[in-house]
């Protein structure tokens, strides 16, 4: 058992990235999202203008109902049109997508980077969930831990070896069969410790 835990130690201390990459992602998210932002507030502030712009044309509507100059029936269909269209346009105001993609990131990179410190805590439940964060496919086979490290980690992983000029970044390659691009190799993804 001891062994077993030593393999799979090994397996997480594997995924462990440095500080130094850690802080290079966030410099490059840094840049990006400034541009991100910019594009968002933009499309935010065209959405918002063409809400009060939907808010005239109920009015409008409702107008031109009271003064017959439409059906009840052409009335209904427009309201339903203007009510559809603000109630997506409300919810793409109220989402902000580049927060919600930042936090992500920032809680992935700081897992990556910790994660020997987590898995080491004497707590089988943050060891099961911290191997669940990092891979799947948990098999013991002649006592050696097999693991499939999932692509996020493997993607960091790569990442961290370009920057310190361990290897070049690679092309990715067209699968024959299903046509999808794949960027890591089968060993590369099938980790064995």
């Amino acid at each position: 058992a001891g062994d077993l835990e030593q393999q799979t130690l090994a397996f997480v201390d594997n995924l462990r990235v440095s500080p130094t990459l850690t802080e290079w992602i966030r410099a490059l998210l840094r840049r990006r999202n400034q541009k991100e932002f910019e594009i968002e507030k933009a499309l935010k502030a065209t959405q918002t203008r063409r809400l009060q712009a939907i808010l005239n044309e109920k009015k409008e509507t409702f107008s031109m109902k009271i003064d017959g100059l439409i059906s009840e029936e052409d009335y209904q269909e427009e309201k339903k049109r203007l009510l559809s269209e603000e109630k997506q346009l409300k919810e793409n105001v109220g989402l902000d997508g580049l927060a919600s993609w930042t936090k992500t990131m920032e809680e992935t990179l700081a897992f990556a980077t910790n994660v020997t410190k987590i898995f080491n805590r004497d707590d089988p439940v943050v060891k099961r969930m911290a191997l669940r964060i990092l891979g799947s496919n948990l098999i013991v086979k002649d006592k050696k831990v097999r693991i499939i490290a999932k692509k996020a980690f493997i993607f960091l992983k790569t990442a961290e070896k370009v920057m310190n000029g361990e290897i070049q970044w690679l092309e990715p390659k067209k699968d024959p069969i299903s046509g999808a691009y794949l960027v890591f190799s089968a060993h590369d993804s099938d980790m064995e410790r």
